[in-house]
């Protein structure tokens, strides 16, 4: 059965992007910031 793909779908999609985008942002960040603390030593 092929299933269709609503606007709701597409806007729910669109706001889970955004928000793994902003949460690999921020883990990104952190592992920077690890990894500059590692090579200081």
């Amino acid at each position: 059965s092929s299933e269709e793909v609503t606007t709701e779908d597409a806007a729910q999609l669109k706001k889970d992007m955004k928000d793994l985008s902003e949460k690999y942002n921020e883990l990104a960040q952190k592992y920077n910031e690890l990894a500059a603390k590692l090579e200081s030593k």
